[in-house]
């Protein structure tokens, strides 16, 4: 019997920064720099920093009697347009450009809070935008989670959430697209987060290039019209 169309794959959610683009990671050592020393604390050292954020525990650079305040006052004084102008990742346009030949509609669900249409023109001269129809910031929201972004992503293209792939470097990327439901999960190592946090997050893939997706997407096309 033929597998129910729910469970075709309509939308492709790609994270942004790190998946995309290179993560500018001295521009968010900076910060946490600064917002140590803004709030009279011991600045680590950079490489302490680094260490905190490929472990994904960068709450652990404030003190626990700190830290709630501390990180509120972090992502407070956070300026997404100070991040320095979008550089490719290697194979990045070219996979999106197999994404969409597909027959998949394209995606970006980043934490970035600049409006989605100055993100727009930020990201058009890297090319990302011939291929990219919906993108989604933070800008002007309440969420808590990434999750409740990518449902509103779900729920906006009247799609299951099952019918989504999500394509990301991050626990948050992998964690919000299982509680979500998503029918296909790919980390992508990128050098910024260790193989094992990844791993503990039990995406379908762990991939070392972002130009595996596609012959993924196909994968999961054929093990899915076997199903019976």
């Amino acid at each position: 019997m033929a597998h129910s169309s729910k469970s075709h794959l309509k939308l492709a959610v790609f994270d942004l920064d790190g998946t995309l683009v290179e993560l500018e990671i001295e521009h968010f050592i900076d910060h946490a720099v600064t917002t140590t020393r803004n709030l009279g604390m011991e600045v680590p050292s950079r490489e302490h920093i680094r260490h905190l954020m490929r472990t994904h525990s960068i709450d652990q650079l404030f003190p626990p009697e700190e830290r709630e305040r501390a990180l509120k006052a972090y992502w407070h004084n956070y300026d997404a347009r100070q991040i320095p102008a979008p550089r490719l990742i290697d194979g990045a346009l070219a996979t999106l450009e197999e994404m969409v030949s597909r027959g998949l509609d394209l995606a970006i669900a980043t934490a970035r809070t600049v409006h989605a249409d100055e993100l727009g023109e930020i990201l058009r001269p890297t090319g990302i935008m011939n291929h990219v129809e919906f993108v989604s910031t933070w800008w002007g929201t309440d969420w808590t989670h990434k999750s409740e972004q990518l449902k509103t992503l779900c729920r906006n293209h009247r799609i299951e959430p099952v019918q989504a792939l999500m394509v990301g470097d991050s626990v948050d990327d992998m964690r919000s697209s299982r509680a979500c439901g998503f029918g296909l999960r790919v980390a992508l190592l990128n050098g910024m987060h260790h193989r094992d946090i990844l791993s503990a997050e039990s995406p379908d893939h762990l991939i070392e290039s972002i130009e595996e997706v596609p012959t993924l997407v196909d994968q999961h096309r054929v093990g899915k019209a076997t199903t019976v």
